[in-house]
């Protein structure tokens, strides 16, 4: 997770906007399991940091294109 701040922000209060945008997914730990393997063959095709953001992200772009 990147928590960025805005340019020429001097506030706490904005920081904490920024990082109130970040939600909790309760997930089994067989899924929990999966997505770790998914976010290492994302991470090992592009050579970059993967989130679980851009696990859920590319799990959903698969889902959409099967319909």
């Amino acid at each position: 997770m990147k928590i960025r701040v805005p340019p020429n922000s001097d506030s706490i209060y904005d920081i904490y906007l920024i990082y109130n945008m970040v939600k909790t997914l309760r997930i089994s730990d067989e899924n929990h399991t999966e997505m770790l393997k998914i976010q290492g063959q994302i991470q090992s095709k592009s050579g970059e940091f993967t989130s679980m953001d851009d696990v859920i992200a590319e799990l959903v772009k698969s889902f959409k294109k099967r319909k």
